[in-house]
């Protein structure tokens, strides 16, 4: 069958963006980077609706 859509292990992290005063106060601070997604496999066929639902929790 042929998706419109279709991933397979989809992963998908990002590196929080610091604030300048953080950066002055912990120069040398390295920033953990949070992963959103992890391995992921969706096949969507046309016409499917599709929503991906999630929160994000980076309280340290």
């Amino acid at each position: 069958m042929i998706y419109a859509i279709e991933t397979t292990g989809l992963t998908k992290g990002f590196i929080p963006a610091r604030t300048f005063a953080h950066f002055i106060v912990h120069p040398f601070q390295k920033v953990k980077p949070i992963l959103a997604i992890n391995n992921v496999s969706i096949q969507i066929r046309k016409g499917e609706v599709f929503a991906l639902l999630f929160r994000c929790d980076i309280s340290h």
